[in-house]
């Protein structure tokens, strides 16, 4: 796969943080929230008022607390993602282990399996697609996007073409979808490795390591994201055909806007897209 090219970040900045996980917009809200129940205090009889706001208090700060479900997300955004869930996708899956204590609730019948849930069942290695559960093929292609400050209107205009065209003439179904994964800076601090272990100039040997310092923040907390052109076929001949004509279209390699994705990274977009609030990690750092 092709290199990216990432923006450095020069400055990082945090929130300040009064307690592990509650920061200064976390007590705006609570101020806000208090402040906006004490207006409707009226409607509330007179000696309920005091329990209401009391209550409205301890509600703000729950809403405000970490969730245990969703990392890096408060409580108010995890109960928001759940009523927004996809009932067709989000569906429980009880296991032996993580089964309730109560007998009854043990003896509960399994309703789902994990084949119930999603629809793939092999990769082809020798096309380099998925098998889904009716026979069926879906395959992905990376859309390399452009700098649009940096870019001449007239190659975007092309690009613009390029897409209109294939959709003009495209025989089948596809779509683009965007997910957000973890920034790769892996080439950049390796260069920056060699650079440091040539210099002997001490003064700039330390904004050398400034500079490895940063990527590697970027590398640890922040996400990019990415396009993917999503294609479907009924047959394997039809997916053949249809992989060539998309090719034929926009095109691989360095002037292209496509780039072939490797199996590891489309198993990552499927496990994405079926698991929407997951956070896909640097497996770098995992280790």
């Amino acid at each position: 796969m092709s290199e990216n090219r990432y923006t450095v970040t020069q400055e990082t900045k945090s929130e300040a943080q009064y307690k592990k996980g509650f920061y200064s917009k976390d007590i705006i809200f609570v101020v806000m929230f208090v402040m906006i129940s004490y207006f409707f205090k009226s409607i509330v009889a007179t000696r309920l008022q005091y329990p209401f706001l009391i209550g409205s208090l301890l509600i703000a700060i729950f809403l405000r607390t970490p969730s245990i479900y969703n990392k890096k997300r408060k409580t108010m955004e995890s109960l928001m993602i759940y009523m927004r869930r996809e009932k067709t996708v989000y569906k429980p899956i009880f296991k032996k282990d993580d089964s309730p204590t109560d007998e009854k609730k043990s003896n509960r019948k399994i309703t789902a399996s994990i084949l119930d849930l999603i629809d793939i069942r092999n990769y082809n290695q020798k096309y380099n697609c998925f098998q889904r559960k009716d026979g069926s093929y879906i395959d992905f292609f990376k859309i390399k996007t452009r700098d649009r400050g940096n870019t001449a209107e007239n190659e975007i205009q092309y690009d613009i073409l390029r897409l209109l065209r294939l959709l003009q003439t495209y025989e089948g179904c596809l779509k683009i979808e965007s997910l957000n994964f973890p920034t790769n800076t892996t080439m950049q601090q390796e260069y920056y490795k060699k650079k440091i272990g040539q210099c002997k100039n001490i003064s700039q040997k330390k904004w050398l390591l400034i500079a490895q310092k940063e990527l590697e923040w970027v590398d640890q907390n922040t996400t990019k994201r990415e396009y993917y052109l999503v294609y479907y076929a009924k047959t394997l001949d039809k997916q053949v055909t249809l992989n060539q004509q998309i090719i034929n279209k926009l095109r691989l390699g360095q002037y292209g806007m496509l780039e072939e994705l490797s199996q590891e990274k489309k198993e990552d977009i499927y496990f994405k897209l079926f698991n929407p609030s997951s956070i896909i990690r640097n497996a770098t750092y995992e280790k």
